[in-house]
Parts: structure tokens; C-alpha cells; sequence
């Protein structure tokens, strides 16, 4: 069970998603006797008239968060659905709605709340993408990600984390090809393993974390939990130095090589290499010198910013009369 303690800034904050199917299933399970700080949950399957209890439930475990209550499929069907965002108690948060919202979110498909931690704030957005079965499958979760990547892009540089069952995997999802930077980073410190393990089918990683880049400094742990404590999904954790929210992010910034002039055929107009290096003042005067070293350059510079020769004009403005005390 999570301390009740007041966190130091200093510690690390332990998130888990996981698709419980349905609340006395998680419960079951044990997922509120969890050692993590912030419950990711999908398929909750709590109706309107039943979530005073499933609060009052969490409230005993030391949790409280957002809630997004289960739909019915039909008008006798059983609940489908359902969030829920669970943080532990000595943690404050609030439940954060999009300016415009969108199908999805009124349909409860996902959730943004935001948590105390490391001295800031972290966003969290729980996902649970359309399941398998879904009439225009794939027309539904374009719209769902476009509405929860758009609503984290306009977030601005924050560190966020969005989990859950996305009932797609990493690579069905075309956000990040189109625009990494908005899209975040898959955490991987220890290869990708299945997540779901449906009664008919081949497992899948289905469960996961994106984090902001942000974030990418913060991650040290990302653990794929045992088989077999839920029905047909194995929960995730996700592990944040909360010191490395405050921290500069490091990043590697490579010089650009600038390749060296190279000869090439023609006019003297396209010769890259400066004549001045081989003007002969010896044995000139100091004036002298100076003439003939500023026409050499003035001659270059012209001619390399592909200036013409009737437009170069006769005035010299580089040529200057070094002063007398200078001449010995």
C-alpha cells in the first residue's frame, strides 16, 4: 500500500496502466494494495449511479482521482468502458477538460489529469483506444489520436505521460511518424514484450507509455508485470526520477562540417580560394602593400558575390591612406 507520507522532491514517482476489464476484477486482483503512486486504469466497466462506491473504495486504499464513467452498448447491454485515474492520497491533482471537446473525450474513450510531482506538475492522459470489432475500426482511432495529440501539442513543453490500452501497437499508431515531437518517446530500456492475450489470437503489446521528451531523462524503469494476475492484459510500470523534471535535458549538439573549398574549372569569377595569400609585399612600401592586398580582396569578394564587372563601379571603399607614422 503507498505511504501516506509527505513525498520529498527528490524521490521517484511509479505509474501503472492496466486494462482491469472490469472494477471487482482489478479490485480482485489486488491493483489498489499496489506500491505505486498513480493507477492508469481502462475498462473499469462503473456506471454513473455506481461510482460513489468505487470512490469510497479507493478513499480506503489511500487513492482518490478521476473518474470517467462506463456507457452502456445498448439500452439493456452491459457497460462498456469506463477510466478511472487514481493517485495516491498525499498527492494533489485536478482532472483537466479540453477547451473544445471532442467525440472521444465526451465518450469517455480518454482523460487528462494533472499530478503533483518533482516540484511541478505532470500531466497524465489515460487512453482506451477502440476495441477489435469496432464499426470503421480504424476511422475512430485516427480521430481519437488526433484529438488527444492535438489537445498534448497545445499543452506546450510540459512533461506528460499518456497511457493505457490503446488497442492498436506502437507501430499502428502514425502520429509519431508525422510529428515526433508531439507524439513523445516509447520507453525502452529492456525490449517490448505482449501486454494482451486475447482468448483467440496472437499476444500483443497493446499497454504502453508515451512520454514527453521531456521526460526522456526522467525514465529509469519501464516493467512489463507478471502474466496472469489480470484475465487477458499484464499491467505496465513506468518508473520518473523526479529530479530530472527540474534538470536541464541534455542534449548532444553536433557542429555541422563545413566541407573545405575545392578547385574548380572555370573563370577566375568561380575560383573559391582568396588571392591575397599570395600578394608579394616584400620589399614595398607599407602603403604600397596595403593597396595591393585590399584590391586583391575587394577583387574576390566581388567577383564571389557573383557581382558583375560593369556594376562593380570604380570606387574602392576598403582603400584606405595608413597615416605617416605607420610608413617606416
Amino acid at each position: 500500500m503507498p505511504s501516506t507520507a509527505v513525498s520529498p522532491k527528490a524521490e521517484t514517482l511509479t505509474l501503472v496502466t492496466a486494462n482491469v476489464t472490469s472494477w471487482p476484477t482489478g479490485v480482485g486482483a489486488g491493483i489498489l494494495a499496489s506500491d505505486s503512486e498513480v493507477l492508469v486504469l481502462q475498462e473499469v466497466s462503473v456506471r454513473e449511479e455506481s461510482l460513489r462506491a468505487a470512490r469510497a473504495e479507493t478513499r480506503r486504499h489511500k487513492y482518490h482521482g478521476h473518474w470517467a464513467a462506463a456507457r452502456r452498448v445498448g439500452p439493456c447491454g452491459p457497460a462498456s468502458g469506463g477510466l478511472a485515474t487514481l493517485v495516491c492520497e498525499n498527492r494533489a491533482y485536478r482532472s483537466v477538460a479540453p477547451e473544445a471537446p471532442g467525440l472521444n473525450w465526451r465518450d469517455g474513450r480518454w482523460t487528462h489529469t494533472v499530478v503533483d510531482a518533482g516540484g511541478t506538475q505532470l500531466h497524465v492522459i489515460n487512453v482506451y483506444g477502440w476495441p477489435l470489432g469496432t464499426q470503421d475500426l480504424w476511422k475512430n482511432q485516427n480521430a481519437l489520436w488526433k484529438e488527444m495529440f492535438c489537445h498534448a501539442a497545445g499543452l506546450g513543453d510540459v512533461p506528460w505521460v499518456m497511457a493505457g490500452d490503446w488497442n492498436a501497437t506502437p507501430d499502428q499508431i502514425w502520429v509519431p511518424a508525422l510529428a515526433p515531437r508531439a507524439a513523445g518517446w516509447l520507453p525502452d530500456l529492456g525490449g517490448r514484450q505482449p501486454t494482451c492475450f486475447p482468448v483467440k489470437g496472437e499476444p500483443t503489446e497493446k499497454d504502453f507509455f508515451l512520454v514527453s521528451h521531456c521526460l526522456r531523462g526522467a525514465v529509469t524503469g519501464y516493467e512489463f508485470l507478471p502474466v496472469g494476475v489480470l484475465p487477458t492484459h499484464r499491467a505496465v510500470r513506468l518508473t520518473l526520477r523526479l529530479a530530472a523534471l527540474r534538470e536541464p535535458v541534455r542534449t548532444l549538439r553536433k557542429p555541422r562540417t563545413i566541407p573545405l573549398p575545392t578547385e574548380r574549372k572555370g573563370n577566375d569569377r568561380e575560383d573559391p580560394s582568396p588571392p591575397w595569400v599570395t600578394v608579394r609585399t616584400a620589399g614595398l612600401g607599407a602603403q604600397r602593400a596595403w593597396d595591393e592586398w585590399t584590391t586583391k580582396a575587394e577583387n574576390w569578394l566581388l567577383k564571389r558575390a557573383d557581382i558583375p564587372s560593369e556594376a562593380e563601379g570604380p570606387v574602392s571603399y576598403t582603400h584606405l591612406t595608413l597615416p605617416t607614422s605607420d610608413l617606416v
